[in-house]
């Protein structure tokens, strides 16, 4: 069970007070579903946290966004340009 939780990017703890866990699972039996573990988790009305599974073992991620109203690389291109700082005129007395 302890590789299944691990496996699932759920920190644990083996003890007997439920008292001090966000959410705690007696499992008496050897035999147990994987399934019915989750369910008794999510069931439990504390906070947990939980460490996010990554693909391939990767240690990072790189996210890259843009401009969902350009429609084309063009109207991304113009909408810089149009957008751009344009120099102050300099006041003369």
């Amino acid at each position: 069970m302890a590789r299944f939780l691990a496996e699932e990017g759920l920190p644990f703890e083996i003890s007997d007070d439920r008292r001090v866990y966000g959410a705690y699972v007696d499992v008496a039996s050897t035999t147990w579903r994987e399934a019915e573990l989750l369910e008794a988790i999510d069931a439990s009305g504390g906070p947990l946290v939980r460490i996010g599974r990554w693909p391939a073992g990767a240690r990072s991620a790189l996210a890259a966004t843009g401009d969902i109203d350009a429609i084309t690389l063009l109207d991304f291109a113009l909408r810089s340009w149009e957008t751009r700082r344009k120099p102050q005129k300099e006041r003369h007395p």
